[in-house]
Parts: C-alpha cells; sequence; structure tokens
C-alpha cells in the first residue's frame, strides 16, 4: 500500500479530501511558529512568576477553607499544605523549557497537564485567558514548534527538517480566530449596541492623562463600543486575506495596547499580540533576518491514512470549539443575566453587576433561623465571583447546609435573598426566594430557580 497520498482521481468527495489533506500538508517555514512559541513560553513563565511570588497560589489555592467545583470535576482537589508552591514550581520549569525549546513536547505535556489541573480547582478562579492557556498548551504539545531556534534542534534534532506541515500553523490561527469571532458575536447584544458598560466604564477613567477627555465623552466611548465589535468580528478574515493584513494587524495591535492601559488584564492582551505574526508568511522571521527562508529539508507527506486521522480530530475538536460558544441558546433567557452558557464562550468585558445578597438557613421544623455571612467561608476575591453567577451561589447555600450540619445545627433549609443590577440598571431579584437551595440537585439544565426577567 502506497505510504503517500493517493492520486487525485475517484468521486468529488475523494478529490475534495485529497486536496484539503495536500494543502494542510504542503511544507512552510517553522519560524513563526517557533516565535510564537518563544513568546508563549515567556508569558508562561510570568504567569507562574505571578502565582509564586505575588501571592496568587496561596490565595486561590492555599489559604480557602472550600472550592468551587465545575460540574463533573468535584473529585479534583487542591493538594494539602504548600504541596500547591511545588505544582507551581513544576509548570514554571516546564515553562521555561518551552521558551528555550528544551524536551519541548514532554515540557508541554507536563504545563498543560498542570495548568488544567490548577484550572479545574476551583470555578472562581476562571479567566477566559487562562482556560485560552489550557487550550493553547495543550495544541502546543501537538505542534512541532521546536523544530528551529530551540535547544532541542541543537542537542537532538540536528539532522531533521526545519520545515511543518502547514496545519500546525492554521491549526492556531483557527483556534485564535475563534477567540476573535465569538467575542465578537457577544457583542450583538442591546446593551453593547447602546454603549453600556463601555460608558460608564470608560467614565470612570475620565482623569486619565492624555485618553481622560475622550474616555468622558459618551460619543467617543460609542465609538470604541463598535469598533470592538467589528473588531472582533472582521480580525480573523482581515489578517487572512493578504491586502488587509497589515491593516489589521495595526488596529488588534492598538486595540490590546488600550487594554494592557486601561483594563489590567494580565496576560491576555499580551498574548494575543504575540498571536498576530502567525497570520503573516511563515518564514517573515528569517526574512526579517535576512536569511534563506528555503534553509532546511523539504517535509515528506506522511501516511495518508494517518492524515485523515489528523484532519478528522481537528474537526471534532473545532466542532467543540464552535458549539461551545453558542450553547447559551438552549437556555432561556439572557446569559448575561442568568450566567448559563456563559464560562468557556469568549464573552468577555460585556457586563457590570453589582449585588446585594443574603442567605438564611432554615430549620425546618422550628422554623428558627440562622444568618449565613459568605465571610464566614469565601474569600474576598471568591465571594466577588460568586455573587453575580447562580450556579456558584446554588455551591455556596450547599456548601453552608453541609457545614452547619456537621457542626451540629442540624439539616437546614437555605434561602437567598439575591437582588443584581446589571449594566446599571435597577436592581432585579436574580434567585426565587422561596427555593430551598440545600435541595436542588445540581446539574446542567436550565434551573428553574432563577428568575429570568
Amino acid at each position: 500500500m502506497s505510504s503517500t497520498l493517493p492520486q487525485n482521481k475517484g468521486s468529488l468527495f475523494t478529490r475534495l479530501k485529497v486536496g484539503l489533506i495536500s494543502e494542510l500538508y504542503s511544507p512552510v517555514s517553522a519560524a513563526s511558529l517557533a516565535v510564537f512559541r518563544i513568546i508563549f513560553g515567556a508569558l508562561l513563565v510570568w504567569e507562574v512568576y505571578v502565582f509564586l511570588f505575588e501571592g496568587w497560589a496561596k490565595a486561590f489555592f492555599i489559604d480557602p477553607q472550600v472550592h468551587f467545583k465545575y460540574y463533573g470535576f468535584e473529585w479534583i482537589r487542591a493538594l494539602p499544605g504548600d504541596w500547591m508552591y511545588a505544582v507551581f514550581w513544576t509548570m514554571g520549569i516546564a515553562a521555561v523549557c518551552i521558551t528555550l525549546g528544551l524536551f519541548y513536547k514532554a515540557a508541554c505535556a507536563v504545563f498543560a497537564v498542570g495548568f488544567a489541573y490548577v484550572f479545574l480547582i476551583d470555578q472562581a478562579t476562571y479567566l477566559n485567558h487562562f482556560y485560552l492557556v489550557v487550550l493553547l498548551s495543550g495544541i502546543m504539545f501537538f505542534l512541532p514548534a521546536n523544530r528551529i531556534w530551540s535547544l532541542d534542534r541543537v542537542f537532538f534534532l540536528s539532522g531533521t527538517d526545519r520545515q511543518i506541515p502547514k496545519w500546525s500553523v492554521n491549526f492556531l490561527r483557527l483556534q485564535i480566530g475563534i477567540v476573535y469571532f465569538f467575542a465578537g458575536v457577544a457583542k450583538l447584544n442591546r446593551d453593547w449596541l447602546a454603549g453600556e458598560p463601555m460608558t460608564t466604564w470608560m467614565s470612570r477613567e475620565a482623569d486619565l492623562p492624555v485618553l481622560g477627555p475622550f474616555l468622558g465623552n459618551p460619543d467617543f466611548c460609542l465609538f470604541l463600543s463598535y469598533s470592538g465589535l467589528f473588531l472582533d468580528l472582521l480580525a480573523l478574515p482581515g489578517l487572512l486575506w493578504k491586502r488587509t493584513r497589515v491593516y489589521t494587524a495595526i488596529a488588534l495591535a492598538l486595540f490590546h495596547l488600550t487594554n494592557i492601559f486601561i483594563f489590567h488584564i494580565g496576560i491576555f492582551p499580551w498574548l494575543m499580540l504575540g498571536t498576530i505574526g502567525l497570520f503573516f508568511s511563515p518564514d517573515w522571521p528569517l526574512r526579517l533576518l535576512r536569511r534563506d527562508p528555503e534553509n532546511g529539508k523539504t517535509s515528506e507527506t506522511p501516511y495518508f491514512r494517518k492524515n485523515q486521522i489528523v484532519v478528522w480530530s481537528l474537526a471534532f475538536y473545532f466542532s467543540i470549539q464552535i458549539f461551545l460558544p453558542i450553547r447559551h441558546v438552549l437556555y432561556p433567557g439572557d446569559v448575561n443575566w442568568t450566567e448559563e452558557g456563559h464560562r468557556f464562550a469568549w464573552r468577555m468585558k460585556l457586563r457590570d453587576k453589582q449585588v446585594t445578597a443574603s442567605f438564611r438557613a432554615v430549620d425546618p421544623h422550628s422554623r428558627d433561623e440562622i444568618q449565613i455571612g459568605p465571610a464566614d467561608y469565601l474569600n474576598i476575591y471568591q465571594w466577588n465571583k460568586a455573587k453575580v453567577r447562580p450556579d456558584m451561589l446554588l455551591q455556596f447555600a450547599q456548601m453552608a447546609a453541609r457545614d452547619l450540619e456537621d457542626r451540629g445545627f442540624g439539616k437546614r433549609e437555605i434561602y437567598a435573598n439575591v437582588e443584581v443590577s446589571l449594566n446599571f440598571r435597577t436592581s432585579k431579584i436574580l434567585i426565587d426566594p422561596e427555593v430551598d437551595l440545600a435541595e436542588i440537585e445540581r446539574n446542567l439544565l436550565p434551573a428553574d430557580w432563577i428568575i429570568r426577567h
């Protein structure tokens, strides 16, 4: 049996499949992927540094009495005592190795597993860029990003090909394109199109030098809202089309630099800046250095059956990535209110919520009440995340119920009075105050105890 692609014969479907696989496996320079590896690895080193030396590991994983669990991952627990530091030190070493391209595959595997573990310990630590780091560190394991400019190249790969199959770059391009596109789709809502919460947020920055007078102008804030919307929606086609690539790249760079200056949202804008180079010709770093872009051998086409497996695996992965951001349509009501389908959907900086909440534990027989204070169980970071998310409020109520029973208060009914102002509107009730949250079975179905306005 031939080890290469079959001749371009047969049905239309077969010809299209062969053509697609031939395109995905066409050889390209590994240079742009190597540059991204270095940027990505350096950002991971910084992220681990922040966890270790800025107190995040202690505040998020060591000190908290309880952790909020993702549905289906309740079994994942933080390591006891200071052992969580060992997890972060291990990830830090792996991140350095990714940056240097040393033991690259093993380093990617260690970091991806370690960060996914940390990510799944507590829902309260969810951030879109943490989710993106989980995805990208897993993706990078499968990509030959150590073909050039790596210590692996010096010690182990000196005689191997310096080119890579085109799908390696396209994989990252499409993943980043999905982030941009669905961030734009999420902005197609009434509030964003009316300029909120952008206008109110920006008014708080009116005293900034240079930009302050502009940020205090509602018309300018409306311009920012629509600019962000169209930039997100058009980022992928704009970067892929050669005629608009440079202009789109400049616009995105300005957008991310503005976010760095105004919002202080961690490594996310830096990471997105680092991905822009992936959309230019894969050999652009070599051309920039005035080196031969064809340096290296020509890749051989792997087995056709193996190629098909890769293509179908990519199709399955991206089907999930497309489904997750739109799954909120399966739930009734506004996702910005209910939060059902909000996570893993690239819904970033879309809403502002002000909350007042109280909880009471009621004896089912005597009807005596005990007031429950979130501060008795949660740190301020956990509470700020939980108070606007019904599924986390449910978990908190059930944590409190179990604790009261363990302390000898007996089985208690838990009721919540939660009022929320979404994007500076009049506050409304979020959770049915007559529902005993302690008896609610947690699942992924639409919650009938959330009041949908």
